[in-house]
């Protein structure tokens, strides 16, 4: 892992997202930071955050002003895609690097995503383990509210009454 990679440009390789992913491409060539907040969900401090970390560099213009092409949005789609995963920073913008480089660094990239993934299936196997937990304890909850139902229904002579008839609930409900 490079210590300075370089950020990913318009014009790198694509890193594997498409547009049908999670990201409504605007069909203008340059977007500015708030369309491109607007199509991503992602704050313009964000957006500006990821660059400054060399996730992605937008072009500027003469006014200094960001103009995001459609790269950038899938670039931007696979970034929160692999956040999503708790993948760092520092491993996605390797993997930026590597894909900017082009097919000859294709290996590198599947090894990167490879090793992400057993992190990803260790922390789904132990998300898995909690939940079986918590569903435990939910049943057991559930049948604690059973039990103390019961037991104060049998406390509390005429505490459990059977349903009044329709027209008794309806007079009720009436006054």
């Amino acid at each position: 892992m490079s210590s300075s990679p370089a950020p990913c440009h318009a014009s790198a390789t694509p890193v594997g997202a498409s547009p049908s992913e999670g990201v409504n491409p605007s069909p203008l060539l340059h977007m500015t930071i708030g369309q491109v907040s607007r199509a991503t969900g992602m704050s313009a401090d964000t957006l500006r955050y990821y660059e400054r970390m060399a996730l992605l560099a937008p072009p500027r213009d003469a006014g200094r002003r960001r103009h995001y092409g459609p790269q950038d949005l899938l670039t931007l789609s696979f970034v929160a895609r692999m956040r999503a995963t708790d993948m760092p920073l520092a491993e996605i913008r390797t993997y930026l690097a590597l894909a900017a480089q082009g097919d000859a660094t294709a290996e590198a990239r599947r090894a990167l995503l490879e090793a992400h993934r057993t992190r990803v299936q260790a922390q789904l196997k132990a998300s898995a383990e909690a939940l079986e937990v918590i569903d435990f304890k939910l049943q057991h909850f559930d049948e604690l509210s059973r039990k103390i139902k019961l037991a104060t229904a049998d406390a509390q002579p005429g505490a459990f009454k059977l349903p009044a008839s329709r027209g008794a609930r309806d007079e009720a409900a009436a006054a």
